[in-house]
């Protein structure tokens, strides 16, 4: 019987996953999804079949949604098929392997001027092949390059669609490269034509992307003058699987929470020397002085606490689908609050319908997508931060609020350990409990005295622990080996 190459999940990731495959002339049979309006139809001359469909049948499935992965193993897992289950990189190495064959023997390696004075002798590549969106790990990349930058190491940002770079970017040097999934092959040897002129270098990768397999055809010609890094920005059992899978070609791990150092380790054995870890940075516009002043609260009962939401609108991580459930708690127990809410995605029209038709647009602003220049102010103007994710890696939008003062109300996920001391400078609840987030504003509201006392200890711990010199010099030393 045939062994059937199938992918689960049939929306915008499965997609990718299929276009990716098909630029390396790997062909798969067909789609599987939860979703049952799904089912029978065609995606990509594909049909879309449910999950039963796979129960007599030989196969290996792509899970297509990193943040769906560990469910889907386990639903999985009670179907008998926990075997089944292979990661796009089993099918998409070999062939980058094979690209070896395609590239001349004579290439040209340009050991430029720009590592002359650079004290690591290297220049300084990362990745952001999925181009820029509102999130931690744009804020990363910048907050790095500029940093490195500042210390007179060539840094360059590789990346896509450089016009939906906010103007904030446009002091940092960025080069643009083929983004395409359908064009994934071609995007992989035209980055390695563009870094085996610029050697040697290191590529600090926040995705699997493009400039991985790059890095791992340079790696098998040139080892010495080329070190590849894994930033790992979220607790996943997806990313963990297919950062070990790739383990031999990389040289560590920058971790951004101890969780994730402390998974990699324990469950996954990497050694203690290729882990790294150190608290993420938080930058704001230094001519901005508000960060700099004692903010105000609303410490008057009469007047609404004022509570933010800052990050991507989608179900998928965020969580965006408990909001609504969150302001009706908030209504039924008649809470004095105002709600502002930034950010972009899928909720956000389902969100604006939801207010109006509850009238409740004199209390409850959504503001949309907020470029990040623009957050210390939307941070600033906030009595309380709250946030739905099911999972991260290290929010950086928790610990931008709190280096603004906004008091912390979340789920217990990767990283909040390291930043908020529950009851003292925040609050930390189970996973979904959104109830108990109003328990907490409730309490917030009654005893306003409390907002200045854990916001002013927010934003001390914040700038102990989050200062960018700091964390570009932790950089260089993992990078000249002496961390």
């Amino acid at each position: 019987m045939k062994k059937l190459c199938i992918i689960y999940g049939s929306s915008a990731g499965g997609q990718k996953v299929a276009e990716t495959l098909r630029s390396f002339d790997i062909e798969f049979d067909c789609f599987i999804d939860s979703n049952s309006e799904m089912w029978g139809t065609t995606v990509m001359g594909k049909v879309v079949y449910s999950p039963d469909y796979i129960l007599d049948k030989e196969c290996s499935i792509i899970i297509a949604s990193d943040a769906g992965y560990s469910a889907i193993k386990d639903k999985l897992r009670k179907m008998g098929k926990s075997d089944t289950c292979i990661l796009k990189e089993e099918l998409i190495l070999p062939k980058v392997q094979a690209m070896n064959k395609e590239i001349k023997n004579e290439v040209f390696i340009n050991l430029n001027d720009n590592v002359e004075t650079n004290n690591l002798r290297s220049n300084v590549f990362l990745e952001l092949m999925e181009g820029y969106q509102l999130g931690g790990i744009e804020n990363w990349s910048y907050n790095v390059s500029k940093g490195l930058k500042k210390k007179g190491i060539y840094t360059k940002i590789l990346c896509q669609r450089k016009k939906d770079m906010p103007d904030e970017w446009k002091d940092i040097t960025c080069d643009e490269f083929e983004g395409d999934y359908s064009n994934y092959k071609k995007g992989i040897l035209e980055v390695y034509e563009y870094l085996v002129k610029n050697l040697p270098c290191t590529l600090l990768l926040n995705k699997h992307q493009q400039v991985m397999y790059a890095g791992y055809l340079l790696k098998q010609r040139y080892p010495e003058l080329v070190k590849l890094y894994s930033i790992v920005h979220n607790d996943l059992e997806a990313l963990y699987d297919r950062h070990t899978y790739m383990d031999t070609v990389l040289e560590g791990y920058l971790c951004v929470s101890k969780k994730i150092k402390n998974e990699l380790k324990t469950k996954y054995h990497v050694t203690e020397d290729r882990l790294f870890n150190k608290e993420s940075p938080v930058v704001f516009d230094e001519s901005n002085s508000i960060i700099h002043l004692d903010r105000t609260y609303t410490l008057s009962r009469k007047q609404p606490i004022r509570i933010a939401y800052g990050a991507r609108l989608e179900k998928e991580q965020k969580r965006a689908d408990l909001i609504i459930p969150f302001i009706e708690e908030l209504e039924k127990r008649g809470c004095n609050y105002c709600f502002d809410i930034a950010g972009d995605g899928t909720y956000l029209p389902i969100l604006i319908k939801y207010v109006e038709e509850h009238l409740l647009s004199y209390k409850i602003r959504i503001h949309g997508k907020i470029e990040h220049d623009a957050m210390q102010q939307f941070w600033s103007n906030a009595d309380a931060f709250i946030s739905l994710s099911e999972m991260e890696g290290l929010s950086i939008s928790m610990i931008e609020a709190m280096m603004c003062g906004a008091v912390p109300i979340m789920f217990d996920v990767a990283g909040c350990d390291e930043f908020i001391n529950n009851g003292e400078n925040g609050f930390v609840l189970s996973y979904e409990d959104y109830k108990g987030l109003v328990d907490k504003i409730e309490n917030l509201e009654s005893n306003r005295q409390l907002l200045s006392q854990m916001g002013q200890y927010c934003k001390d711990l914040v700038a102990e622990k989050c200062d960018l010199e700091d964390y570009i010099n932790y950089i260089i030393n993992m990078i000249s080996g002496t961390v």
